[in-house]
């Protein structure tokens, strides 16, 4: 059966629905990237007082690099942009992978939180409810 258009504007879930959940989101996503920078400071400041600084000082670097893309696709969160599915899903995706596990262990009150907000944001990044600007084709 072919797929039947629907009006504009009846795929808008109510007054402000989808902007409130594109604007979650965007907080999740950006305290998740604020975390990683305030991480990677404290990280490459330990590794320049540590005997062999080049371990701390090379995650500090990894960590920011993805602090900085995470804050970048903030931006295009909350403007919808299909862009930002990719980066921001293989960060929950690995975010999950580590919260996983941690919410098994003696340190479940970080793992918790963690594998949550993963959870939530993947969710709605996957689904239609916060992606949903087509690109220009004509740029």
């Amino acid at each position: 059966m072919p797929r039947q258009e629907s009006p504009a504007g009846q795929d808008q879930e109510g007054p402000g629905g989808r902007e409130d959940l594109r604007l979650l989101v965007a907080v999740l996503v950006g305290l998740e990237a604020l975390a990683l920078l305030v991480g990677a400071v404290l990280l490459v400041v330990e590794g320049l007082g540590a005997s062999r600084p080049v371990n701390g000082i090379g995650l500090g670097v990894i960590a920011a690099v993805i602090g900085l893309a995470l804050a970048g696709c903030v931006r295009g969160l909350r403007e919808g942009a299909r862009w930002t599915r990719g980066p921001v899903m293989t960060w929950q995706l690995l975010q999950a992978g580590v919260g996983m596990p941690v919410s098994a262990s003696n340190y479940w009150y970080y793992g918790i939180p963690i594998l949550a907000i993963a959870v939530v944001v993947g969710f709605l990044v996957a689904g239609k409810h916060v992606i949903v600007r087509e690109e220009d084709a004509a740029a």
